[in-house]
């Protein structure tokens, strides 16, 4: 639940790294898959603040020593990418991907989160975005604690009197 200070935002980036050491480990931009020199890279941003838990005074707040907290980002994506041999786009699939946050603090969120990281760890080497690529956002999810849903993408309002 928020707190009467409580939002959400999400920040979508996309640039296209070229001529990249393949091989190169973190020195390729596309790593954790080195194995092109060249891709899509996609990044999802998101940041919460005045979360409660459900006694609704509460803030949220986990152990800070753990790398990783309870909450997660969940998105179900398509990835269309760019058949030039065949001549025209071609759906290469849609798939869903879990996001843990780092450790909630002081009721906030924030996470950055790497669609090639992602596609690695299902995929792995070959797996990166190529360069003509685009993803589209079916559903983006954020769920607690408890993997109970706590909002998803779209707008609200709410007021008084």
């Amino acid at each position: 639940m928020y707190g009467p200070k409580g939002a959400c935002s999400i920040k979508i980036g996309e640039k296209v790294a070229t001529a990249q050491p393949v091989g190169g480990g973190t020195a390729n931009k596309c790593f954790p898959d080195d194995s092109q020199d060249e891709c899509n890279l996609t990044s999802l941003k998101v940041k919460c603040k005045d979360v409660r838990e459900s006694d609704t005074t509460t803030l949220i707040q986990e152990d800070q020593s753990q790398p990783e907290g309870l909450w997660k980002l969940n998105t179900f994506t398509r990835a269309t990418l760019d058949d030039r041999v065949n001549g025209g786009a071609h759906t290469a699939i849609d798939f869903p991907v879990s996001f843990k946050f780092p450790p909630a603090k002081k009721g906030g969120l924030k996470g950055s989160f790497q669609a090639n990281s992602a596609l690695f760890d299902l995929l792995g080497f070959g797996s990166a975005l190529p360069q003509c690529s685009s993803l589209e956002l079916l559903s983006i999810v954020i769920s607690d604690a408890n993997s109970s849903p706590f909002g998803a993408m779209g707008v609200s309002s709410g007021g008084g009197n």
